[in-house]
């Protein structure tokens, strides 16, 4: 049934136990060996390098910072590279194909379509996992420092499988929204200005003058500081006519104490979702949800808390 028999060496005694205790100790040597695929210490790493079909990427932390250093220069997505590391630290080989291979060859080993290398520590030593060939729904794969081949799950290798744009930091605003005492928002011919008083409460200054509606800014804020990018469009435009940036049809600049810490472009519509969008200095022209847009384009009365319940004769 749902039992065992047992009995402890040198005791006549039989008894019965459950059935785990017997599960428990019927292991195969692929059951008690190390399965990771790539052992490392996380904390340790300070620069990773991958290469794929789509080209050769160095990455390298500063910080809490990922930046790409090949073949651009240019921040990387910090979420993006700890998911890598993250998946890295705990993936296991499904199955150990040879120990001691004389001929990697037949594994798509001894050219590796694929790389990841890991920079640890301070002497930035390397670690390097190799990629060979798929087979039976499963990759070849190899630490460099080691002599097994084993397998490795395709959705993995799949993670490994990026570009420049999947690894390039699609966050186009940086700043805290707590530090912003003041927004100006230029909506057609239309400049609102709106600024927060050490007790934290927002009012606005231009066009009139009066209390804000401080959950409307706050919204407007926190989108603005979440604001990412679903597509690049050109890294380096002639002309942001073609955009419609060249007169934008929302600018928002955010102040704290006077220094501009955001600036964001809205233009055209590229299709009913999405919207071209640059941030301050950046050259980059990306394309971003239109809601973002949509938040932004105000007119007074959906910031203005007028005193009385008439808000017809509000400028508009």
């Amino acid at each position: 049934g749902s039992n065992v028999y047992a009995r402890i060496a040198g005791s006549p005694d039989v008894f019965m136990t459950t059935t785990s205790l017997n599960s428990n100790v019927e292991k195969s040597l692929f059951d008690f060996r190390d399965k990771k695929i790539l052992p490392f210490e996380k904390n340790q790493v300070n620069g990773v390098e991958i290469r794929n079909r789509k080209g050769r990427f160095v990455l390298d932390k500063e910080g809490a910072y990922w930046d790409i250093v090949s073949p651009v220069n240019m921040r990387a997505d910090a979420s993006k590279i700890n998911t890598i590391l993250d998946r890295t630290s705990y993936q296991s080989a499904k199955s150990f194909i040879e120990e001691d291979p004389r001929n990697l060859k037949e594994y798509g080993l001894q050219n590796p379509s694929m790389e990841l290398t890991l920079i640890l520590g301070e002497n930035r030593a390397k670690k390097t996992l190799l990629i060979g060939d798929l087979e039976y729904g499963t990759y070849y794969g190899r630490d460099e420092a080691k002599s097994p081949v084993f397998t490795i799950d395709t959705s993995y290798v799949s993670l490994l499988n990026v570009s420049i744009a999947d690894l390039r930091n699609k966050k186009l605003t940086d700043f805290s929204t707590a530090d912003i005492d003041r927004v100006e928002i230029k909506v057609a011919d239309s400049l609102y200005i709106c600024v927060r008083d050490s007790a934290n409460e927002w009012s606005v200054a231009t066009p009139v003058q009066g209390k804000a509606k401080s959950w409307k800014i706050s919204s407007i804020l926190t989108d603005v500081a979440a604001l990412k990018a679903e597509a690049f469009v050109d890294d380096a435009p002639k002309s942001l006519r073609p955009y419609g940036l060249d007169a934008p049809r929302v600018q928002l600049k955010l102040f704290q104490q006077d220094n501009l810490l955001c600036e964001t472009l809205f233009g055209k519509n590229k299709d009913d979702k999405l919207i071209y969008c640059k941030t301050g200095d950046e050259k980059t022209v990306a394309l971003v949800k239109k809601e973002s847009f949509d938040k932004a384009n105000i007119k007074l009365n959906d910031i203005f808390e007028p005193p009385g319940p008439d808000t017809e004769t509000l400028p508009k």
